[in-house]
């Protein structure tokens, strides 16, 4: 008998030793990550509804008008094994000129994650898709947040970079401020070649360049609210 219950306690010794030499902080449930927010991004982002822009084409000479027709950007919560509360974008942009509209929106969290994955959670990627009637163009990331170049987004068949920062950019004789540099090596919305983007604060999106193509669509006018 004193055998036995040695044995049964060397079997629970061995058992509860496995236990917490399995149970890693990976394995923790009820924390919550965040709240993770746009930051300093939503300077970019956040305009009013019916703020416009016009692009001109370095090659061909041809405008394009964009309108912002709405946008929502909202704290949501994502629970499962853990909680995740991070800033959700959804933004619908339309050209006057093409009939082309331009989707902005982020991917979601996943609560159910690793802690290392949900820690990852504040990267927030602004997927952008150009389509209209008969004509579906593709998606691509053209910005994200936070501006950090170590980091990479993309949608899977391309992938974007943080290139760098610039205090200013002189652009058809008007100098903006606070700029950033996105460059993508397969642009799912124009032609699929390497892209690059520059997104100045207070003002939004105020060029990109198709680098094979050299050709470019360059802000010659705006008109934007903060909210």
């Amino acid at each position: 008998m004193k055998l036995l219950i040695n044995i049964s306690f060397i079997l629970l010794l061995a058992i509860t030793a496995f236990t917490l030499q399995n149970c890693k902080p990976d394995d923790e449930v009820g924390k919550t990550y965040g709240p993770y927010t746009l930051g300093e991004a939503r300077d970019y982002l956040d305009f009013k509804p019916g703020s416009w822009w016009v692009y001109q084409n370095n090659k061909s000479g041809l405008y394009d008008t964009l309108v912002l027709k709405s946008i929502s950007i909202r704290s949501q919560t994502f629970t499962g094994k853990n909680t995740v509360i991070k800033d959700m974008v959804n933004m619908l942009i339309y050209s006057t000129t093409t009939g082309y509209e331009y989707k902005y929106y982020t991917w979601g969290a996943n609560p159910d994650l690793k802690k290392e994955d949900l820690e990852k959670a504040n990267f927030i990627s602004l997927i952008l898709g150009k389509s209209k009637a008969g004509d579906y163009q593709g998606e691509t990331v053209s910005f994200f947040y936070p501006f950090d170049s170590a980091v990479t987004s993309g949608t899977g068949s391309h992938t974007s970079y943080y290139k760098k920062f610039d205090s200013s950019y002189t652009l058809n004789g008007k100098t903006f401020f606070s700029i950033r540099k996105f460059y993508l090596d397969h642009d799912n919305t124009w032609d699929r070649w390497w892209v690059n983007y520059y997104w100045a604060k207070d003002v939004g999106l105020i060029k990109k360049e198709n680098i094979k193509k050299e050709e470019s669509w360059d802000l010659v006018n705006y008109n934007v609210e903060k909210p």
